[in-house]
């Protein structure tokens, strides 16, 4: 029961990115770009560059004051920047796309499944390693 509703959360939190990039004028590539070493939750396009998205979503509250969990763009530690460090160069050598400007970039979303209210926090050209 627990796997079943985190996964849907996660669902949940790409799909909120999905239409959250399709509103900053993203041209959505690809979903769940997956390999044996890792995935890309999301592959867009915009300004003739290639974004990587990494989307990570909690079910947290949005009027806390207290922290009491995390921020969930935290997730996106070292061994996770490896491994997208390596699905990136796999999509990039597969779509014949090495010579192109690329960006990696994480979205962050809290769902408020009280109030059923979310955040959206998006973080830009992150470093990989």
């Amino acid at each position: 029961m627990f796997l079943k509703k985190h996964i849907e959360l996660g669902k949940n939190g790409e799909d909120m990115a999905v239409n959250f990039l399709k509103n900053k004028g993203f041209l959505i590539r690809e979903r769940n770009f997956r390999k044996k070493c890792g995935e890309i939750d999301i592959i867009a396009e915009k300004d003739k560059a290639i974004h990587f998205v990494e989307v990570k979503t909690i079910n947290g509250s949005l009027s806390s004051n207290i922290k009491d969990s995390y921020e969930p763009e935290e997730k996106v530690d070292f061994q996770k920047r490896k491994k997208l460090a390596r699905v990136i160069g796999l999509y990039l050598y597969e779509k014949k796309e090495e010579e192109k400007d690329f960006f990696v970039d994480v979205c962050a979303i809290i769902i408020d499944t009280h109030s059923g209210k979310s955040s959206i926090k998006f973080i830009e050209d992150i470093d990989l390693l």
